[in-house]
């Protein structure tokens, strides 16, 4: 479905209560749609897996604060 105000603004709220690092790995991914290897040299994580590995608990981060 569509996504409505009310989902962007649950979204910035849950995503600003996030840590700095894993708020910033769901940015880059998401809203700006770089590869693992470009988060990881952005983060300066040591690998791509790394970086894969930081965004998808960030994700799950994400989705608890979401409810």
């Amino acid at each position: 479905h569509a996504l409505g105000i009310d989902d962007l603004i649950d979204y910035e709220a849950a995503l600003a209560k996030l840590a700095p690092l894993r708020r910033e790995a769901v940015i880059l991914r998401f809203e700006f749609g770089l590869s693992f290897a470009e988060i990881a040299a952005a983060l300066e994580r040591p690998t791509a897996a790394a970086a894969h590995m930081l965004v998808s608990r960030a994700v799950v981060d994400l989705a608890r604060e979401l409810g």
